[in-house]
């Protein structure tokens, strides 16, 4: 299997999760491993004891861009981080419908010899009304959650004279009271 159609397939699972999670009003995914970045759920939420022969229906599902980030989810919105030709895309989803709230792109020359996929790398950080995004070049943005407008940009690579290196940004930032590590 080509590690495009996995990436797809990972999506459309976290998409399905996405909704699933929505449909039974679960707690919000806003970032990498969960609410409390550990890989569990809040305690009260389980999954489904028993699943049908076919599997779960599915809702709904679309085509993306490259990249290795997973979905985040709050309430009752998905965002998708994914690259489209030279451009790092942030979009906003309904979680029922895959309809599209907005969508914000940041152009990007990143190109690595590590793999056929140019990011990004980084799952999409969900704080308050804030998404918080890292892009495969070092471009940190916030961006915010009701509008995609972006509040602010920093070009971390260039500001702090890192290297690119061969397999780009891929640290997904953490939020801890006002700061962004």
């Amino acid at each position: 299997m080509s590690p495009r159609i996995e990436r797809v397939g990972l999506l459309l699972i976290g998409v399905f999760m996405a909704q699933f999670a929505s449909t039974l009003f679960a707690g919000d995914w806003p970032q990498i491993l969960g609410p409390n970045r550990d890989g569990h759920a809040a305690n009260d939420e389980r999954l489904a004891e028993s699943w049908p022969k076919e599997g779960p229906a599915t809702l709904w599902q679309r085509k993306v861009g490259g990249g290795f980030a997973g979905v985040a989810v709050t309430k009752e919105t998905v965002v998708l981080f994914h690259r489209e030709d030279d451009e790092e895309v942030v979009e906003a989803l309904d979680a029922m419908t895959g309809t599209p709230k907005w969508k914000a792109g940041s152009k990007t020359s990143f190109s690595t010899g590590f793999s056929d996929d140019q990011g990004p790398r980084c799952t999409p950080v969900i704080h308050g009304e804030r998404v918080i995004v890292f892009g495969a070049q070092g471009v940190l943005r916030c961006l915010d959650l009701k509008s995609g407008n972006r509040v602010w940009q920093r070009a971390t690579h260039a500001e702090f004279k890192a290297k690119e290196g061969y397999f780009g940004a891929g640290s997904t930032p953490i939020v801890i009271g006002d700061k962004i590590l």
